[in-house]
């Protein structure tokens, strides 16, 4: 099978914290990473997830 966008979903972190000196968030030092193992049921996981979430923010 070849890989589709519309069929896999990958998440990415990064950790933020807050620089007094530049008085901004920035984000900390080797905390950016993607997750590993990630496959197309994530995909329909993170659909119902995104659904759940605009149901609770825009009613």
């Amino acid at each position: 099978m070849r890989w589709r966008a519309s069929l896999a979903a990958t998440w990415l972190t990064v950790v933020f914290q807050y620089d007094p000196v530049s008085r901004t968030m920035v984000p900390a030092p080797d905390s950016s990473a993607a997750s590993v193992g990630w496959d197309s049921e994530h995909f329909g996981e993170m659909e119902v997830w995104f659904d759940a979430l605009m149901a609770d923010s825009f009613t």
